[in-house]
């Protein structure tokens, strides 16, 4: 045996799987991965009797197809014969009626709870005039229904106020901005 004679080559080795970077290797990669797949789909549909198609597109996004008896009549049957295109588009249907029929009633129930909401504003807006007026109204009523001597009190104590409003102007330092307010005004 020491008479046998060496390989030249190193013989098939094993490709590790992940992306081919030069571009030249990527496409002589791709062809020859091409022809085999399409052989191995020619066995099976010979072995077999199956029908196949298959679509690839290479990396400068050329498309190669493969089919038996055709691509186009395999796609055919696929869509057509399993219903699959009409299950599709029903599901598509369906799926968009419940998200729509969703948005309906989300709308409903919003626009529910606004018309509650302006109910209130409404009645709120009611019950603060008829409070604003009946405060004006016992306002005016109590001093009307004032005796001689209650009116004096009161006189008395609206004089106290206006005494110490003109004590806390003169603390301040705010007479003039008053006095020239009060010339703007009478003028």
């Amino acid at each position: 045996m020491e008479n046998a004679v060496e390989k030249s080559s190193t013989g098939r080795k094993k490709i590790p799987m992940k992306k081919i970077e030069k571009p030249e290797h990527l496409q002589v990669a791709f062809s020859k991965r091409r022809v085999g797949l399409f052989k191995k789909a020619h066995e099976l549909c010979v072995l077999t009797g199956a029908k196949v198609a298959i679509i690839v597109f290479s990396p400068g996004d050329r498309p190669y197809s493969f089919g038996h008896p055709s691509v186009d009549s395999v796609l055919d049957e696929f869509l057509h014969n399993g219903n699959l295109l009409e299950e599709y588009d029903l599901l598509l249907e369906l799926n968009q009626g419940s998200n729509i029929n969703k948005l309906k009633d989300e709308y409903n129930e919003l626009m529910d709870a606004l018309q509650v909401e302006n109910k209130k504003k409404e009645k709120l807006k009611k019950a603060i005039a008829k409070a604003k007026a009946k405060a004006k109204e016992s306002d005016v009523t109590r001093v009307e229904k004032l005796e001689l001597n209650e009116l004096k009190k009161l006189k008395k104590s609206m004089e106290g106020i206006q005494k110490q409003i003109r004590k806390r102007i003169d603390e301040e330092g705010l007479h003039e901005i008053v006095n020239n307010r009060r010339k703007a005004h009478n003028n």
